[in-house]
């Protein structure tokens, strides 16, 4: 089985590059988990009873501080996305061409005057999401490349998800459970 892993056919896959998928990657950096937006709702209550109180003990200047804060937060959370899609406008229209191997991964980016070729180990990549429709590749904090799962070439979604928990261990999250494959790692063979 360990052989097989490393003799493993390339899975491929094109996505290209538009504005919705720019701002759901950053929606999605933003909001991994659901406890982030409960968090983030928790405190904008938190923040307005607090401004309620305050306002009917009296105390004025700290409730305006307190809604102010609670706006800026709110603030921050709707127009971080749209001020982030705004500054990729050059980048819409762009296609990456993704290609995971045994070694690592390959991204070609062609379109919208880019021209580029990267080629990245699995052990630099800082971690991999899997959300409901697609592959968030994290080359930095602030680096993601979306591969959409529409766009894996013979929906080969299941092979890749066995591949990238093999090969990133750890730093790949997914709440999705892997079919059988043969591509699956046997238990006993530590993660490279």
């Amino acid at each position: 089985m360990y052989d097989i892993i490393h003799q493993m056919m390339e899975i491929t896959g094109t996505t290209t590059l538009t504005a919705d998928v720019h701002r759901k990657a950053v929606r999605f950096n933003i909001f991994k988990t659901k406890s982030s937006v409960a968090w983030f709702i928790v405190c904008i209550v938190v923040i307005i009873i607090c401004s309620v109180f305050l306002f009917f003990m009296g105390d004025i200047v700290l409730a305006i501080v307190f809604t102010s804060l609670a706006l800026v937060m709110s603030a921050i959370v709707i127009f971080v996305p749209i001020i982030a899609v705004s500054m990729q406008k050059n980048m819409v229209g762009v296609q990456n061409h993704y290609k995971f191997t045994n070694e690592g991964l390959y991204v070609s980016s062609t379109g919208a005057g880019v021209n580029s070729n990267t080629a990245v180990r699995y052990e630099l990549i800082v971690k991999i999401h899997e959300a409901e429709d697609c592959f968030y590749i994290y080359l930095t904090k602030a680096q993601i490349w979306p591969l959409l799962k529409k766009d894996i070439t013979d929906s080969r979604v299941d092979e890749l998800r066995n591949l990238l928990r093999y090969k990133m261990g750890y730093r790949f999250f997914s709440k999705f459970t892997s079919l059988p494959s043969q591509y699956s790692p046997p238990h006993s063979v530590p993660q490279i």
